[in-house]
């Protein structure tokens, strides 16, 4: 019987070229790389301009060999930083072409190559595929943690050539790719040490930002002492950028990214370029053993790929530190023109099934004002009933991309996190805090984009809505508030029921701290209390306010929910509340010394929003959901700081109290 014969056109494109090769089957016909010029590509303002000009340069390429476009079975493309994918073969429609122009992890040469692959199959009516591309991500849930809330690792990758190689080494071993346990070391200019298991990529170190130094990477360096400097105040983040990911390695080191030079000079007797070399050696056989720990130390083979497996000392020094591992084979070069060609091959001959681009993905830009705990729970509230509700993000199958902006205090960066989630577009807005809330208010006229608010003090009160019921924006949520006459009586009363004299702290400019001062006020005569108020607007004024308040013989100081009480050290505020009560409406306050608090309880409200969330993500109209308060409230107390201040609090209060401190 006859053996089909599939031609198929590969693209591969480079910053300043576009590469092709064609293939009957397993056999490469030809390779050739397409230069384009710095006065060609100058006229495009982005890669995606570039589109149109590829593509004729690559069918006038075809038509000056004298090859018929009518010959093609298929045409396959280098895959660009898509949003995370597993392994394996796709076939390119308009969703993933949409997504390529986009980048939703980054703009590259490589995103053409799957939108040009489909320009060109699309006009000749055959299919166009991608393999394998940059986003794939295939981590354990256990390799996604970093040390740091808020900063996971994430899958980014020399996805192509590290599976290719890992496929040649396991016919090598006579077993099929998903049969093995391997580790891929491939060694450019960047350098990605992955651990294979059954087939699955499931963890690895980001070429940019992990594991060893490369010929001009720094990869991971002395984290504080990079924070140093960072913030010396001698360098820009462009160039803090370029020290680590281009002046770096050996270039950085010993002024060449070229390890033919360095391994001249070793054998010239430069002893500095040995003792730098075999340092680089060394890290890459450390992230080669963290990779047999992943894999419990059941390792199958060692395979070193890329370009630097084709220095011999390195390759001798490196298999010195690691072959006791498990046995060390190594493939020169890279295997990627080869990978996607084959790749589109075991779809046309029905050995594969091409996958299809997630097509119901949905995106969520949330953003927030600084880091404060209570901002923490709802992020963590929200990606947990997220999991619940099957969504998947940070993972392969990914059907949900979240995007976090922490707006670091600033009012321009919330805006332009705004603008950015808009520009994207994402499928909903999730504002956390009451700052970010109120900077989506200009949006609520005439935004098609669902928004929900979560840890707010209380959106009708800020004028962000005028009825929590019926309102008719495209807002909805749950807030915090709870009303200050049961603050003081449910709280403030039930543990200090003697007390008259009341400092209130006020931030001027900050309107839920006004609105709490002026709904304390409203009740001081209907309480029999006495308000003495001090305006703020920082942490300096906030020290020198509470001595005046001592000196004024207050009893005991409110802090209202503002950002200045609420971002307060916990080695600042337990000071003071030695001195003097303080009660807040913030239980994270009570969590750093403060004395009590009768709150909407943070969790509840986190929970609620997020619920709310899935509800919306799933078509339902933010019109139409109520906002409402939180499910929950708790009287807060700190026994520690009670003690502190010679308060005797009778067990029949304390028996009634949510939540206790000591």
């Amino acid at each position: 019987m006859t053996e089909n014969v599939y031609r198929i056109l590969v693209i591969n494109p480079g910053s300043t070229s576009t590469k092709i090769a064609l293939f009957d089957n397993e056999k490469k016909l030809f390779v050739s790389n397409i230069a384009h010029s710095t006065l060609d590509l100058e006229k495009f303002n982005s890669v995606w301009e570039q589109y149109e000009f590829r593509k004729e340069r690559v069918k006038e390429f075809l038509k000056e060999k004298q090859i018929s476009m009518k010959t093609l079975a298929a045409v396959v493309g280098r895959g660009g930083l898509l949003r995370p994918v597993e392994g394996g073969t796709y076939k390119v429609d308009q969703t993933m072409v949409e997504d390529l122009r986009i980048g939703p992890q980054g703009t590259h040469a490589s995103n053409l190559g799957g939108v040009l692959a489909y320009g060109i199959a699309w006009e000749l009516g055959i299919p166009s595929y991608i393999v394998d591309p940059p986003a794939v991500d295939e981590f354990e849930p256990i390799y996604r943690y970093s040390g740091v809330a808020g900063i996971p690792r994430v899958s980014l990758l020399h996805a192509l050539n590290l599976k290719a190689t890992a496929r040649v080494t396991a016919a090598e071993l006579g077993k099929k790719l998903e049969e093995t346990n391997q580790i891929v070391a491939h060694m450019g200019g960047g350098v990605t040490v992955c651990a294979i298991k059954d087939g699955r990529m499931i963890n690895v170190n980001h070429g940019q930002a992990e594991g060893p130094f490369t010929p001009q990477r720094a990869g991971g360096v002395p984290s504080l002492a990079l924070v140093d400097m960072c913030f010396s105040g001698k360098y820009t983040k462009k160039e803090v950028r370029k020290k680590l990911l281009g002046d770096a390695g050996l270039s950085g080191l010993l002024k060449t990214n070229d390890a033919r030079t360095v391994e001249k000079m070793i054998d010239a007797g430069n002893q500095k370029a040995r003792i730098i070399y075999e340092a680089m050696i060394a890290q890459i056989a450390e992230e080669v053993g963290a990779r047999a720990c992943d894999l419990k130390g059941k390792v199958d083979s060692i395979t070193l790929t890329g370009g630097l497996s084709g220095a011999p000392k390195l390759v001798k020094w490196l298999k010195e530190r690691i072959e006791w591992i498990a046995p060390v084979f190594v493939k020169p070069g890279e295997m990627e023109l080869e990978a996607l060609a084959l790749g589109a091959l075991r779809v046309l001959r029905g050995e594969e099934v091409a996958h299809t681009y997630m097509t119901e993905h949905k995106s969520i830009g949330v953003f927030y004002w600084g880091s404060l705990s209570e901002y923490d729970i709802a992020i963590q509230q929200l990606e947990d009933v997220l999991a619940k509700s099957g969504y998947k993000f940070r993972q392969r199958n990914s059907n949900l991309s979240i995007i976090y902006r922490n707006c670091k205090k600033s009012k321009i960066k919330l805006k332009e996190a705004i603008t950015e989630f808009e520009a994207e577009p994402v499928d909903l807005i999730y504002a956390i805090g009451s700052l970010a809330s109120l900077a989506v208010k200009d949006l609520l006229e005439d935004t098609y984009i669902p928004i929900l608010s979560t840890i707010i003090f209380d959106p009708v009160i800020m004028g962000l809505v005028n009825d929590y019921e019926k309102h008719n924006k495209s807002i909805t949520g749950a807030y915090y508030r709870v009303p200050f006459i049961a603050q003081i009586k449910l709280g403030i009363l039930k543990i200090l029921p003697n007390v008259k004299r009341i400092g209130v702290f006020r931030q001027t400019g900050e309107i839920q701290s006004e609105i709490q001062y002026d709904e304390i006020k409203a009740i001081e005569k209907e309480l029999g209390l006495e308000i003495v108020m001090k305006d703020i607007q920082d942490t300096k004024e906030f020290e020198e306010g509470i001595k005046a308040f001592i000196k004024d013989k207050v009893e005991l100081v409110i802090l209202t929910a503002d950002t200045i009480t609420a971002g307060l050290p916990e080695k600042e505020l337990s000071k003071y509340a030695k001195q003097i009560p303080l009660y807040s409406a913030l239980a994270s306050a009570v969590e750093k010394g403060a004395l009590l608090s009768y709150v909407g309880d943070m969790v509840s409200v986190a929970n609620l929003s997020a619920e709310m969330v899935v509800r919306v993500l799933g078509g339902e109209k933010p019109e139409n959901i109520p906002i409402q308060p939180a499910p929950k409230r708790k009287l807060v107390l700190n026994l520690k700081t009670a003690k502190a201040l010679k308060l005797k609090i009778p067990n029949e209060i304390i028996e009634q109290v949510d939540r206790i401190i000591e």
